[in-house]
Parts: C-alpha cells; sequence; structure tokens
C-alpha cells in the first residue's frame, strides 16, 4: 500500500521502541508520528528498491562521474521520492553546492514526475528518524515540517547570556583543553577529547541559563494548553496527551515546537556550532 511504502521503515523502528516508547513521553516524537501518520503522501509513482541513505557522502566518483552507490543496511521497497528527500538530507549536512537543477534532471532522466510535497514529506520523515540528533538540532527537523505546510515558525528572543560561569565547568574545560588534549596521540582519543569539551560547554550552559529558558517554555506552553502549568515534566506530559487526543492546531503546535527547539538550540550552541550555518536547500 501507499502507507507501506512511506511508512515500512517507521513502523519497523516503533515496534522495536514499542516498550520503551510506552513510558517515554516527548511531544515532538509523539506529534512527528502522528503527523507522519495523517499527511503521508496520497500517490507514488511507482514502487521503487529504495537505498535509504541518499546522498553525496555515499556516492563514489571517477572522473566526474557517479561509479557507485554505498551504504545499503536501510534499503527497502518504497517511494522513490523518499530517496530525494534522503539527498535533501544529506545536502543539509554535507553541503554540495545546493539542489539547483536536481529533481529537474532526475525527472528528466527517470521518466517520473517529481512530487515535491512528497519530497517534503521525506525530507522530514528522515531527519527526524535519525537517532543522533538530539536538542541541538530539532530546529531542523521542525522547519523541515513547518515548511512542509506552508507555516513559519518566527525565532524567540534569547535571554542576555550572562552570569557567573560555573568555576568547575571553567576548570574541567581549560584542563581538557591545555593539558590533556595536546599530550593525546591518538585521532581516535583527540576527538573524544574535543567532545568531552563540548558537554563540559553544555552542562555549563544549563547550568548558568538553563532556568531562563525553562521559564519562557513555561509561559508559551501555558498559552498553548490554556492553564497555568508549573513545571516542565508535568507540562512535557499534559502535551504529549493533548497531542496523543488530538486536541491542538497544527499550526499552534509546531509554532509553539519551533520556538522550543529554537531556544534549545541557542542553549546547546557549543554543540550546534560544530556545524554552523546549517539550511535547507531550496527545492524547486
Amino acid at each position: 500500500s501507499i502507507r507501506d511504502c512511506a511508512l515500512g521503515e517507521m513502523d519497523l523502528v516503533t515496534n522495536r521502541w514499542k516498550g520503551f516508547l510506552s513510558s517515554y513521553q516527548d511531544p515532538l516524537i509523539t506529534y512527528g508520528i502522528d503527523w507522519l501518520e495523517r499527511y503521508v503522501p496520497t500517490s507514488i509513482p511507482r514502487v521503487s528498491l529504495v537505498q535509504g541513505d541518499t546522498g553525496p557522502a555515499n556516492f563514489l566518483f571517477e572522473d566526474h562521474r557517479v561509479t557507485s552507490v554505498i551504504d545499503w543496511e536501510w534499503g527497502h521497497l518504497g517511494d522513490p521520492m523518499e530517496d530525494l528527500g534522503n539527498i535533501c538530507v544529506r545536502e543539509f549536512w554535507n553541503p554540495s553546492g545546493g539542489l539547483s537543477g536536481l529533481m529537474e534532471r532526475y525527472q528528466q532522466r527517470s521518466g517520473l514526475e517529481v512530487n515535491l510535497h512528497a519530497v517534503r514529506y521525506y525530507r522530514y520523515y528522515i531527519h527526524t528518524a535519525d537517532p543522533n540528533l538530539k536538542d541541538g538540532y530539532n530546529m531542523a527537523t521542525l522547519e523541515a515540517m513547518a515548511e512542509s505546510m506552508g507555516i513559519t515558525i518566527e525565532r524567540p528572543e534569547m535571554p542576555a547570556d550572562t552570569g557567573t560561569v560555573d568555576p568547575l565547568a571553567a576548570s574541567a574545560g581549560w584542563a581538557n583543553e591545555h593539558d590533556v588534549q595536546p599530550a593525546l596521540t591518538s585521532a581516535f582519543a583527540r576527538a573524544r577529547a574535543t567532545e568531552v569539551s563540548v558537554l563540559v560547554k553544555c552542562m555549563e550552559r544549563v547550568r548558568r541559563l538553563g532556568n531562563e529558558i525553562e521559564r519562557a517554555d513555561l509561559g508559551e506552553l501555558s498559552t498553548l494548553l490554556g492553564r497555568r502549568i508549573g513545571n516542565v515534566t508535568s507540562g512535557n506530559a499534559e502535551l504529549d496527551a493533548a497531542i496523543r487526543s488530538r486536541h491542538l492546531d497544527d499550526q499552534q503546535l509546531i509554532r509553539f515546537l519551533g520556538r522550543r527547539a529554537y531556544r534549545l538550540e541557542w542553549l546547546y550552541s557549543p554543540v550546534t556550532l560544530l556545524y554552523p550555518n546549517r539550511q535547507w536547500a531550496p527545492l524547486h
């Protein structure tokens, strides 16, 4: 069926993690799965062998020509538009000059009409399914969803980056960068030490600025749910329940989740700065 082509892989993942998801409340996961179910493409050009992770990093080249496509462990039967969505996600993480002309060329060479609505759907689906993404890159996921629905998410005003830096975090970061990293000879160990530096910086920012972000989040969550919400844990549980019952307007919810993601992106900026200025390439 069309739904099987679109969401067969998601069913495998959600069934595998069914026990965990039954007790884990993350409004973005809950809404994302529900959104994918409700907005599944209504048609597909044909059932194709889909590579499942298509994009610049998985092409081999010789003399400016593609000679091979590697990395097939996610291969499956599905909608060929899914691989175009994969290319969008790969281009986001591995910028390769944009996507200008790609859809037209695909259409000419394959004989299949490109459904940009479906491409945007799969772009969101693939990006949100990446297990490596958390907090720092939820914004890109929400932007993909919002664009597919023609919704604009306003970037909220951030609090002042002030306050006293945690001296323990500062000391740990300095020792790691000036004492530990210069003494490491293994590239793997140096990479791990760099990641530790990023984590220390994130923990310091959460300790210093997390309460301001939480207050802003609770204020907007209270407005969305129509009553005062006292803490994030109970608020997320109530939001999760409202999403499951489909009591919230899509546009209001996407804008709230987007503004929440913007704030988390700012809070976890030591992570997001590892991949600066990432933007979705325009689709034509």
